[in-house]
């Protein structure tokens, strides 16, 4: 009889394997780790680790998340640390990165990963009745419990819990079974660190208190309480599920490498913590009679959540905004949406419909308030809101409140408000209570200023609140002229319009930043004051979302003007950058008329060698603007403006960098159309007369220009080369020796230059022509091979497979079927993924790429394992499953290609969509999926169950043993 169980394990073998997993899988090759797999995916084997209990680093090695976790990079952004050199398998595929390493983060987990972690089956076959839920009875209550191999896992993960790998992949493993928690109960913390303890007490926290799909569950209960009404009992239900609860995180970009290290961490080093407060949607009205119960219940919450905020970070710091919203502010308020403050504005809401309802009630859940920081917040908009809170009792809770929550700068814009409200209504001895209390000033904070900066630091919030409720009309007695000249002698850098900002909302908004043009404060102006003046009434008011920028007002309006105020600061000495950029960045700058560029030009040739240094970016990208459609050779100003700027550049090579860069691989065109150099370059490239067209040659001085521009030292050159490589096809084409000599000449230069000259030429999008193909087809097939950056592969693509689609007059290609097919083999999955990708986009287009494409799948592409990824089958799959003319030949010929896909695939949906196949072609479909979907139904790409459950219902196909198989895996998922 055939069994599911795997084969014991030699004693000995076992014995020698189990001594070496306890030093840590660091230690180990990968084909020992490998040999611990197969170890713990056997039930009597994952109980024999558990005996010898090694390290908790093998959760490293189990979880696939974490061998194939973010590698970790020094300041340069290389690779100094890779998890998979440290916990991978040696039947692992390896992380698919390109060769210039710009995948910064995670890397990619293959469908195939091994997880020690789920189920196998081995574990399937081994469930019992308690294994399995029920719709009734004690197992519809508790969660199945772990399969027998699971559970010793489960064990041994309790016994190593103290250490601080084990609660770090507790946070980042997204969810546990109970069994895990208690077993990490019944383990060792005893011996654990506080960091340890620290993060399991909140590991527990969070998971007795998730609960998954939350939405679906609030839009039930939603469902439910229009349907039936609202009632205590339901009301207690909503309750819960918006109670607030902890939530953690894995620490972000922190690979275990400083936890299987030992280094000594803190429980923020392990995890992160927050708190989370469930969002209220759509929530039908309460009736009045439930008011009372329902604001009890989220006073609550806001208590309950100052626990935990505090729990969760050790600390509590209440970032929320005033209570009444500031009219000035423009654009949206986020702060008011997020953390407590969500919960906050829940609890206002149903005040302020208590109070509708039933003032006394609302002046009896105000006797529940403690006092602390938020309901002190509570308490001075309540006062000012609520017309019916004793006035007695507002200056009383005033006199009597603690400094830090009459003072709190969040809070100053309502209790200023609810001062001014209730005013009128104070006595003379109350209004001196209070004006004597704001007259202390907040209490000292912790600083090391000296006693005078800390008195003027109070005596200045003094006099800001206390005249804006002067200016407001709050008369503050006859004795306050003394007293406002008292603290203005201990606060003399005070100032009066501080005072009417009092009461301003300082929580953030997010919008767009309008721009204010006005040229008003400038119409008057002197040439010679333009600039300061622009620059005193400039800036940006935050809180209106607006920059004031009256000097571009200028600029579009009168441009002569104001170049000739930039030419006149300039003389003076003053040449700021904002002024130039405003000017010389404009996109009027393209429409100016011959005579303003001549002067424009003219009176920057003629400028000090300084002033060019400092606004060389600038002065190129006005250049580049100005020679459109300037017939060659050029204006008089230009050879000027050019031989100066060349000469600037000669001098001091560094003002040729770009003003942009990348972190990791150098993005050469980008730098390029940023720099002085692609501005140079562009230049030439934009005027009229380059080629004469009746001699068949390029314009000699034109030429000449380039030469000496690609003579300039340093980046310059570079950056001036990689534009014209974009038209290299063309230079070739009309004067190959110059192109050879002076463009082709980059690929001879050091790795850089090489890597420039790709990019540039790459970037034209197109096959160079025939002459030159030829002469560049060796150096992009080994560049191909070499695994290039993903942009350099996409391109490289469709230059080579149309070289491979053309043929010479002997009627050879130009890419042969065998070079194609070694460079497949050898060449990333970036590669052939473009590949596949260009082949069925031009097949769908092109009618004689149709052909191309068949032949190249039978002739072409390489039977290796190497090119037998889950992503490749995913394109193969597709290109079989939209091919309308031949399904069951293209099947034929993409299925000893193929490889099982990943479980991430979205193309399966083309199977149910499509029922063209399903009908009239179901042993070819059959044949196509059975050879796409893992053995694991589990990893199975969404749409794949519909997919077979339909596809078994076709006669032809419902008893084929490949069909009893998808079944039997669907089955025992």
């Amino acid at each position: 009889m055939l069994g599911l169980t795997a084969p014991a394990a030699p004693r000995g073998w076992r014995k020698k394997l189990l001594r070496r997993a306890v030093e840590g899988p660091a230690a180990l090759d990968p084909f020992e780790r490998g040999q611990v797999k197969h170890l713990v995916s056997s039930s009597s084997g994952a109980l024999a680790f558990l005996g010898a209990c090694p390290p908790a680093d093998w959760l490293c090695v189990f979880d696939p998340a974490l061998r194939y976790g973010a590698p970790l990079r020094d300041v340069t952004g290389a690779i100094a640390w890779d998890p998979f050199d440290a916990f991978g398998l040696d039947d692992d595929d390896p992380p698919q990165r390109n060769a210039d390493d710009r995948l910064m983060g995670r890397n990619a987990i293959p469908a195939s990963a091994w997880s020690a972690l789920v189920s196998n089956p081995i574990d399937r076959s081994a469930l019992d009745d308690w294994s399995v839920a029920s719709i009734s009875g004690p197992r519809a209550i508790n969660r199945p419990s772990l399969p027998p191999r699971l559970g010793r896992l489960a064990q041994w993960i309790g016994r190593v819990a103290d250490n601080p790998v084990t609660p770090w992949w507790a946070a980042s493993a997204g969810g546990l079974h109970p069994d895990i928690i208690r077993q990490v109960r019944l383990g060792r913390l005893e011996n654990a660190s506080d960091a340890v303890r620290r993060a399991w007490s909140l590991i527990a926290t969070h998971h007795e208190h998730s609960e998954s799909d939350f939405d679906m569950r609030w839009l039930e209960f939603s469902e439910e309480i229009k349907a039936a009404g609202w009632s205590e009992a339901a009301l207690l239900r909503w309750a819960d599920l918006l109670a607030p609860r902890i939530t953690i995180q894995s620490v972000r970009g922190a690979p275990p490498r400083a936890l299987v290290e030992g280094e000594p961490l803190t429980w923020r080093g392990i995890l992160g913590a927050d708190v989370d407060y469930p969002d209220e949607r759509d929530r039908p009205p309460l009736p009045d009679g439930l008011l009372p119960l329902a604001t009890s219940l989220v006073r609550l919450q806001l208590q309950d959540g100052l626990r935990l905020e505090a729990y969760a970070r050790e600390f509590v710091y209440l970032n929320i905004p005033p209570i009444r919203p500031d009219p000035t502010i423009e654009g949206g308020t986020y702060s008011r949406d997020y953390g407590i403050s969500k919960l906050l504005f829940r609890y206002v809401e149903l005040l302020r419909g208590l109070a509708r309802a039933d003032p006394t009630l609302a002046m009896d859940e105000t006797g529940a308030w403690p006092k602390d920081e938020l309901f002190d917040r509570l308490r001075i908009w309540a006062m000012g809101e609520w017309s019916f809170w004793p006035v007695a009792d507002v200056a009383k809770q005033i006199r009597d409140m603690a400094g830090e929550n009459l003072w709190s700068m969040h809070g100053q814009r309502d209790l200023l408000l609810t001062l001014k409200a209730r005013w009128p209504e104070l006595s003379a001895t109350d209004r001196k209570a209070i004006i004597s209390r704001l007259s202390k000033g907040p209490e000292d904070r912790d600083s090391d200023d000296g006693e005078a900066q800390r008195r003027a630091r109070k005596a200045s919030a003094s006099l800001t609140v206390l005249e804006w409720l002067a200016k407001e009309g709050c008369y503050l007695g006859p004795t306050y002229l003394t007293l406002k000249t008292r603290l203005r002698h201990v606060a003399p850098e005070w100032r009066p319009e501080w005072a009417d900002r009092a009461a301003e909302s300082y929580e953030g908004s997010v919008g767009f930043v309008g721009s204010d043009e006005d040229t008003t404060v400038l119409e008057d102006a002197p040439i010679r004051e333009i600039l300061s003046r622009a620059s005193e009434a400039g800036g940006r008011d935050w809180r209106r979302l607006t920059e004031r920028r009256p000097f571009s007002g200028l600029v579009k309006q009168q441009p002569a003007r104001a170049f000739k105020a930039l030419m006149t600061s300039a003389a003076a000495g003053d040449h700021p950058a904002w002024a130039w950029e405003a000017f010389f960045w404009d996109e009027g700058r393209k429409s100016d008329s011959t005579r303003l560029r001549a002067v424009i030009g003219e009176r920057l040739a003629r400028l000090p060698d300084d002033v060019v240094c400092a606004h060389m970016r600038t002065v190129t990208h006005w250049l580049q603007a100005a020679s459109k459609n300037m017939p060659v050779p050029g204006a008089v100003w230009f050879s000027r403006l050019w031989d100066k700027v060349l000469d600037v550049l000669r001098t001091t090579p560094e003002l040729g960098r770009s003003s942009v860069s990348s972190s990791s691989r150098k993005e050469w065109v980008t730098e390029a159309l940023n720099s002085p150099g692609g501005d140079l370059a562009m230049a030439l490239m934009e005027m009229d007369g380059r080629l004469n067209e009746d001699a068949k040659v390029f314009d000699a001085s034109w030429l000449a220009r380039i030469e000496t521009l690609l003579s300039v030292p340093g980046v310059v050159a570079r950056s001036a080369a990689v534009i014209l490589l974009r038209n290299l096809g063309w230079f070739y084409y009309w004067a190959p020796d110059w192109s050879a000599r002076w463009l082709l000449a980059l690929l001879n230069g050091d790795e850089d230059d090489q890597d420039a000259f790709w990019d540039g030429l790459l970037s034209a999008g197109r096959p160079p022509p025939a002459g030159l193909y030829e002469r560049l087809r060796p150096e992009m097939i080994a560049l191909a091979a070499s695994q290039p950056s993903h942009d350099q592969a996409e391109r490289l693509a469709g230059i080579l497979l149309s070289g491979w689609g053309s043929r010479r007059r002997d009627r050879s290609r130009y890419v042969s079927d065998a070079d194609m097919r070694e460079l497949l083999i050898i060449a990333g999955d970036d590669f052939r993924s473009n590949i596949l990708f260009a082949l069925d986009r031009w097949a769908r287009t092109e009618p004689p790429w149709r052909k191309n494409l068949r032949y190249f799948l039978a002739r072409v592409w390489p039977r290796q394992r190497v090119a037998k990824t889950p992503r490749i089958s995913g394109h193969l799959f597709d290109i079989a499953i939209e091919s309308e003319r031949g399904f069951a030949s293209m099947v034929d010929l993409v299925v000893p290609l193929m490889t099982a896909v990943e479980r991430n695939t979205l193309f399966l949906f083309k199977v149910t969509r499509n029922k063209s196949w399903i009908e009239k072609q179901p042993v070819a479909l059959l044949k196509l999926i059975y050879k796409a979907l893992p053995r694991d139904a589990g990893e199975w790409p969404y749409g794949a169950e519909e997919a077979v459950n339909r596809l078994s219902q076709q006669p032809a196909v419902a008893v084929d043993s490949r069909m009893i198989e998808l079944r039997r895996r669907l089955a025992a998922r």
